[in-house]
């Protein structure tokens, strides 16, 4: 007498693929799909989504020095690319509650800046982010 158990004969077994290597793909793909982006990423739109974040983040760095006591575009006259570069390069407050406290935005790239700087006015005293771009 034969006994058959379904989960000793090989035509019982189903095809297919385990939960491990399902996981393993989607895995390797998604390091594949990591590598893969910064090299599509540098389209038109792509850029101009990052100036305009950048430039967004000058002027909330802008604001908090002014609220800390210091102007970034005092002397600046309607010139935005030297509270930029005052920015980009830090400003220590000097007096009052945030004394010693350093307002800076890092690692930013002089196109980084140059891109930022077309979304950028002086407008009041104050740098504005314009989400329209300037042509200068």
């Amino acid at each position: 007498m034969k006994l058959n158990s379904p989960t000793s004969t090989p035509a019982s077994r189903k095809a297919g693929f385990s939960l491990f290597e399902m996981l393993t793909f989607v895995a390797i793909l998604g390091i594949m799909v990591t590598m893969a982006v910064p090299v599509f990423g540098n389209s038109q739109g792509a850029r101009q989504a990052k100036d305009q974040r950048n430039a967004q983040n000058l002027c909330s760095l802008a604001n908090a020095a002014n609220a800390a006591g210091f102007n970034v575009t005092t002397g600046a006259g309607d010139d935005v690319t030297k509270p930029v570069k005052l920015l980009v390069d830090g400003i220590t407050i000097t007096k009052g509650p945030l004394k010693n406290r350093t307002f800076k935005v890092p690692n930013m790239s002089f196109e980084d800046m140059a891109g930022a700087a077309q979304y950028l006015e002086i407008k009041n005293g104050d740098l504005a982010y314009s989400p329209e771009a300037f042509v200068r």
